[in-house]
């Protein structure tokens, strides 16, 4: 899916954070997700609705 530059800045940077623990973590993933619903556009959130399906 093409998304849009903000949420596209978003979602490199939680793939370069793969590497860490952080990542492992589910309140830092349910912030995460939260954080970057924000930067979406209404077509991009309702296609996007869990970050768990998401393949970074």
């Amino acid at each position: 899916m093409d998304l849009s530059p903000s949420a596209e800045e978003v979602a490199t940077f939680y793939a370069k954070m793969l590497d860490h623990d952080y990542t492992s973590k589910p309140i830092f993933n349910q912030n995460f997700f939260k954080d970057w619903r924000k930067t979406m556009t209404s077509a991009e959130r309702s296609t996007i609705t869990d970050l768990k399906k998401c393949d970074f």
